[in-house]
Order: C-alpha cells, then structure tokens, then sequence
C-alpha cells in the first residue's frame, strides 16, 4: 500500500515460516523454507503490504490482524506533522509472485530483508542476521525468475 507501513499484531516479528503456516506454495519458497523447518524469512523494520492479483502467489501471507498505517497531514494541529490512521491489511502480503503476459514478476514490501548489512552498532541485519533463510528466498527469486518457460 503506498505511503504505509505494515505491522502484524500477530506476528511482531514479521516472521515467515511453513511452521507458522505463512508462506505461499510456490517454487520460490520450495528452496527457501523447508517443510517443517523452523528457519524462517524475516521482515526488517517495517514494509509495506500489497493486493495479491489473481492468478497471484502470496510468498509471505500477512495474517488476518495485520495493519496497515497510512500517513494522514494534520492542518491547524500545532506541532502535529501528521497523523497515522489504521487500515486493516487482511488478505494482504508482503510478498508476491506471477507470470505477466511471456515474463515472471515477484514484488517484495521491504527490501531491508534482501540486503547484507549490519547496523551502527555492528549488529548483523537482513541476510546477515542469524537464523534467517532470507539469502536462500533471494536465490529462490532470482532462479525462479532466471528459468526459461517449460
């Protein structure tokens, strides 16, 4: 949703897992999370969600609390630059992928999760985190994107 930020009441983490049961079905995942495993694809800091289109996989499933915050200006309100106003993110993902007429588009709401970096504090984020299969999601996504048509 442009101009918002994502956050999932039910998933603070913004954790993506088959054990929590919020990943798609979908040769990307295959590789990325195994059945059963307890290594999960992670959300850094916020995103943002997305319609998934029909004919549409939804990689990383928001849940059924998830919220969307939009940012609303507040005129006349001193030292108030804006607002935040709650739109529900039900049915939404932060991650999607589809065929487009004779090509392959996958869409991601954050792109912290696809980098390799650490914060100030040195502190390992994104693919550099611990416990993370996030490198294996972009090497899922960029096969699956990368493979010719059968």
């Amino acid at each position: 949703m442009e101009g918002a930020i994502t956050h999932d009441p039910a998933n603070l983490d913004m954790t993506f897992s088959t054990n929590r049961g919020n990943v798609g079905n979908h040769p990307i995942m295959s590789k990325a999370v195994a059945e059963g495993d307890a290594a999960s694809i992670r959300v850094f800091g916020f995103g943002q969600s997305m319609s998934v289109p029909k004919g549409a996989t939804a990689l990383l499933k928001l849940s059924d609390t998830a919220v969307d915050s939009v940012r609303k200006d507040v005129e006349g309100v001193p030292g108030a630059d804006f607002d935040w106003i709650e739109q529900a993110a039900r049915g939404r993902a932060m991650a999607v992928a589809f065929t487009f007429g004779s090509g392959r588009v996958v869409m991601v709401g954050n792109a912290d999760m696809l980098t390799a970096r650490h914060t100030k504090e040195f502190e390992p984020f994104g693919m550099n985190a611990p416990s993370n299969r996030n490198r294996e999601f972009l090497i899922g996504i960029m096969r699956w994107l990368a493979e010719p048509d059968r």
